[in-house]
């Protein structure tokens, strides 16, 4: 008989794992008679040990796992762009604020991603038919109605509702500036933040065009109307 060959050292945590393509995991301290891995046999040391998913050696007592990736998934149908598609949560949030009663003010920023042109398409189409109608708008930051959404925009100033309009943040070139200012005085505007620096030779035009509006309404005034002066005061008017 050949003679016995001679016991191996068990692997301790701090060295790595001789066997070749797996990673030791745990080590557990009970034994019992069941053949040994190959690595602990010594048996097939030239071969590569492809171990089973969560192999147990009950000499070493190690647990392997294997290191390759298992096979891919078939691909699933292509989906569309997380833009073209908008949230149930966001959808549920805009059709209870339009279905509120209190749509005088609108925050854009409590509502949507407003750099989501979808989501801001959304809550224009919903402004233009709100009932009670917006008298404030937000819309500071909102991107996308300097491209695919400004006629939106425009045809919703003129429609007359809106009095504050808030286009901070924004940068329209100089024909949009001039159909800002026609739809500005075709509306109800008369209160106005864009930015002086951005809007440069057309400052005093739009302006001039809010300040005719203040004839036409008095809807930005304090008066006995506690419901309508707290919209007046959402804007940050103190007027007397």
């Amino acid at each position: 008989l050949p003679p016995p060959r001679p016991a191996r050292a068990r692997p301790t945590s701090g060295e790595p794992s001789r066997v070749p393509g797996v990673a030791a995991l745990m080590a557990m301290d009970f034994a019992d008679n069941t053949p040994a891995c190959l690595e602990c046999s010594g048996e097939g040391a030239d071969e590569t040990f492809v171990p089973p998913r969560r192999h147990e050696c009950p000499n070493c007592h190690l647990f392997y796992e294997e290191e390759w990736e298992e096979e891919s998934p078939p691909s699933s149908p292509q989906t569309p762009p997380a833009s073209d598609i908008i949230p149930t949560s966001v959808m549920r949030r805009v059709a209870s604020f339009f279905t509120s009663g209190e749509t005088a003010v609108l925050h854009l920023d409590h509502l949507i991603k407003k750099l989501d042109e979808n989501q801001l398409r959304l809550v224009l189409s919903y402004a233009q038919k709100a009932q009670p109608a917006v008298q404030v708008a937000f819309l500071q930051g909102a991107l996308p109605l300097q491209g695919a959404l400004f006629t939106q925009l425009c045809d919703w100033v003129e429609q007359g509702h809106l009095w504050a309009l808030n286009l901070g943040e924004l940068r329209f070139s100089q024909d949009q500036l001039a159909a800002i200012e026609a739809s500005l005085r075709r509306s109800s505007v008369t209160h106005l933040f864009y930015e002086c620096t951005v809007a440069g030779e057309w400052k005093e035009h739009l302006k001039a065009a809010i300040r005719d509006n203040r004839t036409k309404h008095a809807k930005w005034r304090l008066s006995r109307d506690h419901k309508q002066n707290h919209v007046i005061f959402e804007v940050g008017l103190n007027q007397h």
